[in-house]
């Protein structure tokens, strides 16, 4: 009798914890923040999350109207914040978080994100890792420069990106063409303003007939140099 009380106390006990447990969503976002070509941290990148219900509406529409709880924080001087919490599970709540820019703490006076999206969406007992990744503005001049010239009919084609300013999320992200560029060149472009970063040069020449072609990353930011010397 004693160990059947002491089954069904248990049974009963495991029953609430799974009642429990299934009562409460649990929710972990993870915010990193840098200057990617560098790794350097930037501290001050608030992001805030908030609470919704959301209400269907006749016509495939729905109202979406804020609760009243958020929650508030930022990266520090690793430039990196995390955030744990649970909420009640109910019906039609949603959860969300926004990015805010304007306390960051970065050493340029012009400066660019490279995350498209200002915004992100939280699912129940899914973890997710958010990368955050700010670009200097500079003044940017390219020198094209043909060492070995031959002489009229040679022909040099390029295209170039920027690996950390959306080239790194596909190969397919938009390559920039430049014109063809014939006989002996040597060329400094005008200044323009450009986000900082590692870019990256394809090219094609036709020398004396003879066809060649490679690739090479250029490193363009405030600590090294403005200038991009594609030579060949």
């Amino acid at each position: 009798m004693e160990k059947q009380a002491i089954f069904l106390s248990l049974c009963f006990f495991l029953l609430q914890t799974g009642c429990r447990k299934s009562l409460v969503r649990s929710y972990y976002v993870r915010v990193r923040c840098e200057i990617p070509y560098s790794n350097t941290p930037i501290k001050g990148l608030r992001y805030t999350i908030k609470e919704y219900k959301v209400r269907s509406r006749p016509i495939f529409s729905s109202k979406i109207t804020p609760t009243g709880w958020e929650l508030v924080a930022e990266t520090d001087e690793t430039g990196v914040v995390s955030s744990r919490f649970s909420r009640r599970r109910a019906e039609g709540l949603e959860f969300s978080g926004r990015y805010d820019f304007s306390h960051m703490q970065i050493p340029y006076t012009e400066w660019k994100t490279a995350t498209f999206n200002p915004s992100f969406s939280l699912e129940d007992n899914h973890p997710i890792d958010l990368l955050v990744t700010i670009l200097p503005l500079m003044n940017v001049t390219f020198h094209f420069k043909n060492l070995n010239c031959t002489g009229a009919s040679d022909v040099f084609r390029y295209k170039y990106q920027n690996y950390d300013d959306g080239g790194f999320s596909s190969w397919d992200y938009p390559w920039f063409e430049g014109q063809d560029l014939n006989g002996c060149v040597n060329i400094v472009g005008n200044s323009s303003k450009r986000s900082a970063g590692r870019y990256i040069f394809k090219w094609e020449a036709i020398r004396g007939g003879v066809f060649e072609s490679g690739s090479d990353t250029i490193l363009l930011s405030p600590e090294t140099t403005n200038v991009a010397e594609i030579f060949w």
